[in-house]
């Protein structure tokens, strides 16, 4: 409920200090919803939003879809989160990545919703561009899915308590923006989503909106792969 949302806010320290670092947008991610399932609303919802207001970049210039193929997915996240390939919470990209499949997560009676504070921001900002505060600078692009976790599960500094976002909470952001305003995120950057590993075929997930074959995609990448575009979004847990 709302009511507990607020509570764990307010009752939690290191919460108020991430708000003041710019994690302001409180993002509710349906987690126990099927990934296929969530896959075909964000494509859903990418055709309704070219037809009824058109989609745009974050400068509020207008985007074109490939409305025959709006969502480009790597085959092997079907069923993904089902069959045990795609594993959460990873601390590492490699065999002893410690991550849990989803149905070991929803155990919990209370982990079918996760609640995230996340920062606003439609693309992510590139080396030298990141702003400062409450003493953290902003995660900028050009390193490497690795470097990155390693910053992330090894902070006890500006980044402590932060995680990467899995396939159900970019998504879950990616429509709110559409519905928001018709923004299309990560259109000329690409985010790793750090809190997911595909880890047979040693893959790390990844998310954009590609504007030369105008369409999102869900994809992959390697763990040591790093360009001045790829970076990554970090969020805050809440419950």
């Amino acid at each position: 409920t709302l009511a507990e949302i607020s509570s764990a806010i307010a009752s939690k320290p290191h919460l108020q200090e991430k708000i003041s670092q710019g994690f302001t947008r409180l993002l509710i991610v349906p987690f126990g919803m099927p990934l296929d399932t969530l896959r075909e609303k964000y494509k859903q919802t990418l055709l309704d939003t070219d037809t009824s207001t058109g989609l745009k970049d974050s400068q509020g210039n207008p985007q074109s879809l490939d409305r025959d193929n709006p969502l480009y997915t790597w085959d092997q996240y079907q069923g993904a989160d089902i069959n045990g390939k795609l594993v959460y919470d990873p601390k590492q990209f490699n065999e002893r990545h410690f991550g849990e499949t989803k149905s070991q997560i929803l155990s919990s009676p209370s982990s079918g919703w996760q609640v995230l504070l996340v920062e606003e921001m439609d693309e992510l900002p590139r080396a030298g561009q990141g702003r400062t505060l409450g003493g953290r600078t902003q995660i900028e692009c050009g390193q490497t899915p690795s470097q990155y976790i390693d910053t992330l599960w090894h902070a006890a500094n500006q980044y402590a308590h932060e995680v990467g976002l899995t396939p159900e909470s970019y998504i879950t952001l990616a429509i709110t923006r559409l519905r928001e305003q018709g923004i299309v995120i990560d259109y000329d950057t690409l985010s790793h989503l750090l809190g997911g590993y595909f880890h047979l075929a040693g893959r790390v997930p990844s998310a954009c909106f590609n504007p030369d074959r105008p369409r999102a995609y869900l994809g992959w990448v390697d763990p040591g792969s790093h360009y001045g575009y790829f970076g990554v979004r970090g969020g805050v847990r809440v419950l």
